[in-house]
């Protein structure tokens, strides 16, 4: 299974992508903009406020999930750009202090926070403090969105049996794409993000059809009218189904061994992915360079890690302010998102730039840039 460990090959991690992302190829700007419009969909999804249940069922959907971009996007490079050199140590090594070293930093800052906040706001004794800091340290993570370093570290750990998958041929590729789709299909998300290997599991598609889609990508450029429409139906009649024929509010978890359905967001992400790609690409080929979304991609790795700590804040101190607030609850939940949401990746991004020419290229093993 790791044999060739030296063969040239995958360098997926996120650090990585964006040195190439850097590069102003016109086959590699439309996943500049991929970048920024899925971590846009990130914060925005986490940044949901919803006064009595009334904020739009269809909206959350499309908003939440949008971590499956950054799988794809991971599985697009490892074909596109690192698949000629891989050496299996240097790899893991650069994985560790770009990915791991963030995640540890970002961590023990969230812990120091949120000891102040427990101290400042609420009246706990020292041992209900530590009761509470312990059940975030059990499941692995402290920030929820971090469940993520655990889960790509291990896809990372497994390269080489990705690399497989490029050497399958046309009709053994597709097989394995819609099995393992049927698979992540019914095993769904795990309870709290918290199980690995389930994760890894329900994610493996993307990561596939990220690569699949490299190896092919001038069949779906040619054919892009035919794949864009398809996607375009198969997302809506997804996003639709989800809302109105089986009512499912955000993404599905549940644990791997029982049955509840069919998880309708797997299929809406694939079919998303493909759909931003082909709008990406529209933009990248007929427009100047957006530096906005530029940048936003430069900085998403900063802004996935520290952005929980805004939304977290503001939907506490929303929640607090509208407590009991029943008038006007749906136009209230959509301005509510909307100002979380500005204010947290405008704040996210501010405190990103601010430490990073603050500490310069070490901010790159603090916070991710």
């Amino acid at each position: 299974m790791f044999a060739n460990l030296n063969r040239e090959g995958p360098q997926v991690v996120e650090s990585q992508e964006r040195e190439i992302l850097r590069v102003k190829k016109p086959h590699f700007v439309e996943f500049v903009y991929l970048r920024a419009v899925a971590i846009i969909l990130v914060v925005l999804g986490h940044s949901i406020f919803s006064v009595e249940d009334e904020f739009p069922i269809m909206i959350e959907n499309i908003t939440k999930g949008a971590t499956a971009i950054f799988v794809f996007i991971s599985g697009y490079f490892l074909h596109a750009a690192f698949y000629i050199k891989f050496k299996y140590v240097s790899f893991i090594k650069k994985k560790v202090k770009n990915i791991l070293f963030p995640f540890y930093f970002v961590s023990a800052i969230t812990i120091v926070i949120l000891l102040i906040g427990l101290a400042l706001f609420k009246n706990h004794n020292e041992a209900a403090k530590s009761i509470e800091i312990s059940v975030f340290l059990s499941r692995g993570f402290i920030l929820y969105p971090h469940w993520y370093v655990r889960f790509i570290m291990v896809v990372f750990l497994l390269s080489p049996l990705y690399i497989k998958f490029v050497d399958v041929g046309p009709r053994g590729k597709i097989v394995i794409l819609l099995f393992s789709s049927l698979i992540s299909s019914l095993i769904h998300r795990p309870l709290g993000d918290i199980d690995v290997l389930q994760s890894v599991i329900y994610f493996t598609p993307y990561y596939l059809f990220g690569i699949y889609f490299s190896i092919y990508k001038d069949w779906f450029y040619r054919n892009n009218r035919l794949v864009f429409w398809v996607s375009i139906v198969g997302f809506f009649l997804c996003v639709i189904t989800q809302a109105f024929v089986f009512p499912h509010a955000g993404n599905y978890h549940k644990g791997a061994f029982t049955y509840a359905g069919i998880d309708l967001m797997f299929f809406q992400k694939a079919f998303l992915c493909v759909m931003l790609i082909e709008i990406c690409k529209w933009f990248a080929r007929r427009y100047k360079p957006i530096r906005l979304l530029s940048v936003l991609a430069d900085a998403s790795f900063a802004i996935y890690f520290i952005h929980f700590l805004f939304t977290g804040g503001f939907g506490y101190f929303f929640s607090r302010w509208l407590s009991g607030s029943t008038d006007h609850a749906l136009i209230i939940s959509l301005l509510a998102t909307l100002l979380i949401f500005s204010f947290s990746i405008s704040i996210s991004f501010a405190v990103a730039k601010t430490f990073k020419s603050m500490v310069g290229d070490r901010s790159g093993s603090l916070i991710g840039w």
